[in-house]
Formats: structure tokens, sequence, C-alpha cells
């Protein structure tokens, strides 16, 4: 199996295998019963995967909170990768980017999942209360010219066809 060249490191091929060692023993570690884990081969170097990803995020695909405790730690690993000391999270964050363009078989299953999620979680939020108004105030009387005028339009106004 051939990694590709990295554009920022000249050692990506020794990287490369020893993360897919690393990442395969893992994987063993974490089939444990309770854990469910699964191998995502990278290209080998994840200086090469996260040049690609970055457009992913700054086109606003990605969900960053606005608030996190562990934000400002996150957001300053990504700003200064490759060079920075740590990069344990921008290189999971490219690799599962890379990893979720990759069309699923069971993708429909997941749509549908996600939008049922979503109609829950509509149904969940109260119904707005409809204001009762103090009969005689003007939100009242508003109100009451609202429904008269959608309740019975105006007729047109008939004339008679002039006959000579």
């Amino acid at each position: 199996m051939g990694f590709s060249t990295c554009p920022v490191h000249s050692d990506c091929q020794a990287a490369g295998r020893a993360r897919q060692v690393n990442g395969t023993l893992g994987v063993r570690h974490l089939c444990n019963p309770g854990y469910s884990a699964f191998g995502v081969l990278g290209s080998g170097c994840a200086g090469g995967t996260a040049p690609v990803q970055t457009a992913t995020i700054e086109n606003g695909f990605v969900h960053i909170p606005e608030t996190a405790p562990w934000l400002a730690e996150y957001l300053h690993e990504l700003t200064v990768f490759p060079k920075g000391k740590h990069d344990d999270q921008a290189d999971s964050t490219a690799q599962f980017l890379d990893w979720f363009k990759t069309p699923m078989s069971c993708w429909g299953i997941f749509e549908l999942t996600r939008q049922q999620a979503q109609e829950l979680e509509q149904r969940r939020k109260p119904s707005p209360v409809k204001p009762v108004w103090a009969p005689g105030s003007m939100e009242w009387a508003a109100e009451q010219e609202k429904a008269r005028s959608a309740a019975a339009p105006d007729p047109m106004p008939h004339t008679p066809p002039n006959i000579d």
C-alpha cells in the first residue's frame, strides 16, 4: 500500500506506515464488548489532508459551536496546524471530514433517521400561545376587523349595464 506525498512533511511515508500500524492496534484495543470501532485509512499524513478540508470548514459545512470550554484550544490547534506542538485534534478532524465525504451504502437510512429526529424535536417545542385581548382594546378591535374582513369579503359593486 502506498501513501501520497505530503506537501508539508518529508517523512510522510514513514509517518503513514506508523499511523497505520498504531491505528490497527488502536482499533483492536477498542474492539471490546461495549465499544464499536472501525479504522479509517488516511493518506498517510494529515498535513496533506488538512488543507483540503480547510475549504469545507471555511464554507460553513462544519458546525463549530460559538462557546465551549474546549473551543479556544481546538481552534488554536487547527490554526497552527501542522507546525504546532499538538496535532491530534486537527488530524482527527481532517480524517473525519475525509471519511464523511465518502458515500455510504446506508445513507438513505441515515437521512431518514435524521429527518425523523428533526420532526420529533419540532414536536417537543410548545406551540405558540394565542393572546387573548381585552374586549374594547385596540388589539381586540384590530383582531375583530381582521376576522370580519377575512370571513366576508366586500362584494364587488354591481353596476347594471347601460341599455339605451
